[in-house]
């Protein structure tokens, strides 16, 4: 199974969209799939970079929709020597 992870930077770069068996976008990736009237199976990402309408249609036209809060976890280790 080919798997085509779309996340974003310049649509010039990108390799042919056509030959994946599944489609998923991050972040601002789920709505150029959709700008290519290409599938969305996934949409994954906080979508800080969309508008609200972009977003929006994001969530209705991707199967599956996982949205973050946006808000950035610290992870603090600590070194016990």
């Amino acid at each position: 199974m080919n798997i085509l992870l779309v996340a974003g930077g310049k649509k010039q770069t990108w390799p042919s969209l056509k030959k994946y068996d599944k489609y998923i976008g991050i972040d601002r990736g789920s709505f150029y799939l959709l700008e290519e009237d290409l599938p969305l199976d996934f949409a994954i990402g906080d979508f800080d970079s969309l508008s609200s309408e972009e977003r929006e249609r994001v969530r209705q036209n991707a199967k599956n929709f996982f949205s973050s809060s946006g808000r950035k976890k610290t992870i603090r280790i600590r070194n016990s020597h």
